[in-house]
């Protein structure tokens, strides 16, 4: 009997502390990729979990943890890694960390969005969609850093924005 309370008690516990729904602002679903390819080379990141990214690059893969904001952080909510949980890995190439962000955009207008866009801290591409990252490598820091966003006009996903590199950003589903 004591056993078997006790197995239940841990079941619900754990049932309490892993979710797998996914969290607000989030851009991936499962069976989702993006591939982003720019000055810097080209990269993909795949759904693995709801708080769960796989990030190739350079013919290196790592897998890591995200955590959700709770709070808007410069307008969105969405996952990111600051690169300093157990995200932490091995030297993979010359990267000892990775930081990275996914969230959903929403601009009052396509002039709003056009001028974040030009401000970007990245080479950013987007495509028509609305699915828009950017990515880089920081020597210094031997860090990667990758920021993928979904951009909705108006609350509304658009389907046409102008300067859009369609070849150059793509989604797959699984």
């Amino acid at each position: 009997m004591k056993v078997t309370l006790f197995c239940i008690v841990i079941v619900l516990l754990t049932g309490c502390c892993y979710s797998t729904r996914a969290p607000q602002g989030a851009v991936l679903n499962p069976g989702e990729s993006i591939v982003i390819a720019s000055a810097a080379g080209t990269i993909t990141c795949s759904y693995v979990a709801p708080l769960q990214r796989k990030y190739l690059w350079s013919n290196v893969s790592r897998i890591i943890s995200l955590n959700a904001r709770d709070i808007k952080w410069y307008g969105a909510l969405g996952i990111y890694s600051s690169g300093t949980s157990s995200s932490s890995f091995l030297k993979a190439g010359d990267v000892t960390r990775i930081v990275a962000q996914e969230s959903m955009l929403n601009f009052d207008s396509l002039s709003d969005f056009l001028k974040w866009e030009k401000e970007s801290w990245v080479e950013l591409v987007y495509n028509d969609e609305g699915y828009a990252g950017g990515w880089s490598i920081s020597p210094n820091r031997e860090q990667l850093n990758v920021d993928i966003w979904r951009i909705f006009i108006n609350g509304k996903a658009p389907r046409h924005l102008p300067g859009a590199k369609n070849s150059e950003i793509r989604v797959s589903r699984n």
